[in-house]
């Protein structure tokens, strides 16, 4: 029997969640159905407050963000709507999101403890952690990820994940004389940039790959950055192409509060503006950044926890660091881990799906491999490689986070229609038709951000993945870079065809529009040769 009203659980406070839920109240139309059913949605966060998503496609107005960002919104609207920067706030208003006559929202401040299926019922339980409970006719799973924080490291080390993490940050980088950066990925990068152009610390930089932000970019890509993080403003012009028949395929893996947002280090350069604060020329920032390149970062403990050597190496700090090999310890005042994020899942019922990295396995319309009625978004999902998409891959992201929760409220809004039409509620995904496609967003890999005071477009196979299924006499790489301005492109051909590109500096991110419909469109490049890279020719004239 269809129920009169559908109850839907939407577990988590953050941009996938919020997504989702407005997907729900922008297209559930209840008056349609011939039952005149009506949807109430309950969004449990351990927050109060929401994080809201804003994707704005061009920005004028003057909000305090960098040059770096704006560019990027104004150089990359593409069809796909990803490659606008995301522009984060709290949700205050509720009625924001709940316009839709037919769809009630409701918010409870809670954690869920438990979640699991009533069989017959077709109904989920979700236990609480103040022993209440809900039943749902679906569940939306949005709880994203946590901070992975080896054990060794929870005295000493301050991770980013949390409102609460940033305002730690704060506190800790206040009089710290050096910094101790554990980890290779964008957090990372960001944090090396931050202290060396917002502070007069020093950098212990502790990565286990050998070269910086591995995690994001190639060796020639990663060079760019590191020298735009040292200001090398002395650097000569030196436009470079290169062509090779290989690529790397071997890329390091990434994967609670309210969600700390993709403007959190706004709040810490606003935390320092007042600080008297100089900036340094290239070569003091050489001095003060140190690199430990393939070390593995295994401890960090405050000064009086460490042993007696341990603790003279590392005097006049308030930390230690261990590095392994050649083992020795470093001192810091303050110790950044950056070991990436894992999928906050414990609650959801042992019988659904898990992907290796314990993420939620979903579909590409967010569905859960085995159970009906469940989806997941967000950090919280796990969206396999799929070959008939071989320009996108998951990387959890801000922009992924708002386009998997606003395709997970759509399909949930499908599923809840079809239950109406044919009770008992709609099968796995595998014996249900499909009457929309893939969001376009979900062809194509995109992530627009900035890196060392620079705007960074990466599209579709941009580092090398997957590179393992094509033909490799069939790959070619052109790179082009200069410094004065800075401009660095790298692009992926396959049988004369883009399947990625990497985009640094604000001349570069031009193209992103332009590379973007030559990697959909599959058109045939390879007769170009450098131009398509070097700026030799107007390629955006000539393609679009």
């Amino acid at each position: 029997m269809t129920p009169s009203r559908f109850h839907v659980c939407v577990v988590g406070g953050g941009v996938a969640a919020v997504s989702a839920v407005r997907a729900i109240t922008a297209t559930w139309d209840g008056r349609s159905t011939a039952s005149k059913t009506s949807i109430l949605v309950t969004i449990i966060s351990t927050s109060p407050n929401l994080v809201e998503a804003v994707e704005e496609h061009q920005r004028h107005d003057d909000d305090g963000d960098d040059d770096a960002s704006k560019h990027v919104s104004k150089a990359s609207t593409g069809r796909t709507g990803m490659l606008a920067q995301l522009h984060v706030q709290n949700v205050k208003d509720f009625a924001s999101i709940t316009a839709n006559h037919d769809v009630q929202v409701n918010v409870k401040c809670a954690s869920v403890h438990t979640c699991t299926l009533e069989g017959n019922e077709h109904v989920y339980r979700l236990t609480l952690d103040d022993a209440s409970i809900i039943d749902a006719h679906a569940v939306i799973a949005c709880s994203g990820a946590r901070a992975v924080v080896p054990t060794k490291h929870d005295t000493a080390g301050v991770s980013v994940r949390d409102a609460a993490d940033v305002q730690r940050l704060i506190g800790e980088l206040h009089g710290a004389r050096r910094v101790a950066v554990v980890g290779n990925g964008a957090i990372a990068l960001e944090m090396c940039h931050h202290v060396l152009e917002k502070t007069d610390a020093e950098v212990a930089w502790c990565c286990r790959d050998a070269t910086p932000g591995d995690a994001y970019f190639d060796v020639d890509a990663s060079n760019f950055v590191l020298s735009r993080l040292l200001r090398d403003d002395n650097a000569t012009k030196r436009p470079r192409t290169s062509r090779t028949s290989s690529a790397r395929t071997e890329v390091s893996s990434k994967t609670t509060g309210l969600s700390a947002g993709p403007n959190w280090l706004a709040q810490l350069d606003a935390a320092v503006a007042e600080r008297e604060h100089t900036s340094t020329p290239a070569n003091r920032r050489r001095e003060r950044l140190k690199l430990y390149p393939n070390v593995l970062a295994d401890e960090s403990l405050p000064a009086e926890m460490l042993p007696p050597m341990a603790r003279l190496a590392t005097q006049p700090y308030r930390h230690g660091v261990h590095l392994s090999p050649p083992d020795e310890w470093i001192g810091a005042d303050t110790v950044i881990v950056c070991c990436g994020v894992a999928p906050a899942t414990g609650w959801v019922a042992s019988k659904a799906a898990r992907a290796a990295d314990g993420g939620l396995l979903v579909d590409a319309h967010m569905r859960c491999a085995n159970m009906p009625m469940l989806y997941a978004a967000g950090d919280t999902a796990t969206l396999p490689y799929d070959e008939e998409r071989p320009h996108f891959f998951q990387q959890r992201t801000w922009a992924q986070a708002r386009l998997t929760g606003w395709t997970a409220g759509l399909t949930c809004v499908r599923d809840l229609a079809r239950w109406v039409s044919n009770a008992p509620p709609p099968s796995p995904p595998a014996a249900v038709d499909e009457e929309v496609h893939v969001p376009v967003g979900l062809e194509l890999f995109v992530h627009t951000t900035s890196f060392a005071g620079q705007p960074v477009v990466m599209l579709g196979r941009h580092d090398g993945r997957h590179l393992d299924r094509c033909d490799t006499d069939s790959l070619q790489t052109l790179v082009s870079e200069q410094h004065d301005p800075p401009r660095f492109v790298r692009a992926t051909l396959h049988d004369g065809k883009l399947i990625g590109a990497c985009l640094i500096g604000m001349e570069a991110v031009s193209l992103a529009e332009t590379f973007e419909n030559l990697i959909l469109s599959e058109l045939n490049v390879g007769h170009v040769g450098a131009a398509l890279v070097d700026g030799s020719e107007d390629i955006e004239d000539y393609f679009d």
